[in-house]
């Protein structure tokens, strides 16, 4: 509130006594306070394996259409090989591929090829998933620039990676590892939403090819 000036002239010492509670008020008002779920503690390091193995459930939507199945993601290196299986439809696919470029099968009569599993999946089934990336957000794996916020022990809540906001729920220890029980990653319009019920980190038999 703004005293006028003849009560600033009639009260010199009221006023002035109000405009330093006014301005002790404001300053705190616009103190920036940490949040509340913000880690006083160094961030945890992050590793992620080159070998790994997960089963769950995937949701995916374009801001129209949205889908659902069972997802078992198996990563061997550079070469990783992604089935998924509606629930309801029993209609299943298999994205497979590595550095050399990807295949989609199942979805048509014969294989569908592509350089990137993004532009497949783009092209074949009108979906954003972001393979490449989705590698390292499982983990936490983060970009030194980005915009994150922490839990009291260090381990990622929630970041943003090329227009994606990725958060987390449910970290528990597993093999040696801190891994997520859910991630959602959001980039308007699209959404995929993982809900991991097992990881397995051993290394995989070597006849195991994820090759297309």
């Amino acid at each position: 509130m703004v005293c006028k000036r003849w009560r600033v002239l009639a009260l010199p010492l009221v006023a002035l006594t109000l405009v330093a509670l006014l301005a002790s008020c404001a300053s705190q008002s616009t103190r920036d306070l940490p949040p509340s779920d913000a880690a006083d503690v160094a961030p945890a390091p992050v590793i992620v394996p080159t070998h790994w193995q997960l089963s769950g459930k995937i949701a995916l939507s374009n801001g129209q259409d949205s889908g659902s199945g069972r997802l078992e993601w198996q990563q061997d290196g550079d070469f990783f090989n992604m089935s998924l299986r509606s629930p309801i439809s029993g209609q299943s696919w298999q994205l497979l591929g590595g550095p050399e470029g990807c295949a989609l099968e199942g979805f048509k009569p014969e294989p569908v090829m592509a350089s990137t599993p993004e532009e497949l999946v783009r092209r074949e089934l009108g979906w954003e998933l972001p393979v490449g990336s989705l590698k390292g957000w499982l983990f936490g794996q983060i970009e030194p620039s980005a915009t994150t916020r922490y839990d009291a022990n260090g381990r990622v809540l929630e970041h943003t990676d090329d227009g994606w906001t990725i958060t987390y729920r449910d970290w528990r220890e597993q093999q040696g590892h801190w891994l997520p029980g859910k991630v959602f990653a959001k980039k308007k319009p699209y959404q995929v939403r993982l809900a991991i019920q097992t990881w397995n980190l051993d290394e995989p038999s070597p006849d195991n090819a994820n090759q297309p």
